[in-house]
């Protein structure tokens, strides 16, 4: 909210972090409320007379608040056009901070309307991210296969099964070549590769709503995790 830049330098991994950990904790708390039965009195007061702890509609305000004050989406546009991106980025838009801040918001609006059930919206807010090509806004893992993750199954749900199956296709074709980056015990690395699995089904899914040829070696390792008699 102040009028200059904020001067913080922090590392892409942790911004990814904030903005993945805030849409988490909405979720956490709209299924928290949701579960009725097993409250007291006193829970169910405080949430009555609270009725705007995590609304929707601010949740939405503070991710499209850092994609408006970085330019993102025009930055994304020249950067695609093999532009400079700092020619539109602005004063905000230029710091490191604010540019990756506002690139994380798109895909926690990706996952945000995924998780409300409109899906042509969750598609729309990417239309500047052209998913293949790697380059300065790849650079942290789990970002791009969370994006990926909602992006094929946002396909899935508008029975594009066809997108969905190449969406699914390329980032596990990625996880395969890259699978000791997330060997590690960490709690994102646990994320991936939970959201990994949950890939494999989807894609499982996808084929018998729509068979078609996939690579060999995804082939393979379907039969492995799925089942020989389901492939």
């Amino acid at each position: 909210t102040s009028g200059s830049p904020v001067t913080l330098d922090l590392p892409n991994q942790w911004l990814w972090e904030i903005i993945d950990e805030f849409i988490y904790q909405f979720q956490s708390f709209v299924q928290f409320r949701a579960k009725l039965s097993k409250k007291t009195s006193e829970e169910l007061e405080i949430l009555r007379s609270n009725p705007r702890t995590w609304d929707v509609l601010q949740v939405l305000n503070v991710l499209h608040s850092m994609v408006d004050k970085s330019n993102i989406n025009k930055q994304l546009e020249m950067y695609s056009q093999g532009k400079d991106p700092d020619l539109v980025a602005g004063e905000f838009g230029r710091h490191p901070l604010y540019k990756m801040l506002g690139y994380f918001s798109l895909v926690g609006l990706l996952r945000l309307h995924s998780l409300l059930g409109d899906f042509h919206q969750a598609i729309k807010v990417l239309e500047n991210v052209e998913l293949n090509k790697k380059g300065l806004y790849s650079r942290v893992p789990g970002c791009q296969i969370s994006m990926y993750y909602y992006v094929g199954f946002a396909y899935m749900m508008m029975r594009r099964y066809a997108d969905a199956i190449r969406t699914f296709s390329s980032i596990l074709l990625y996880i395969q070549r890259t699978r000791g980056l997330f060997q590690m015990k960490t709690y994102q690395n646990d994320q991936i590769n939970k959201q990994t699995d949950q890939m494999y089904t989807l894609l499982a899914i996808c084929l018998v709503l729509h068979p078609q040829r996939i690579d060999e070696s995804l082939h393979s390792m379907l039969k492995e995790k799925i089942g020989r008699a389901h492939v």
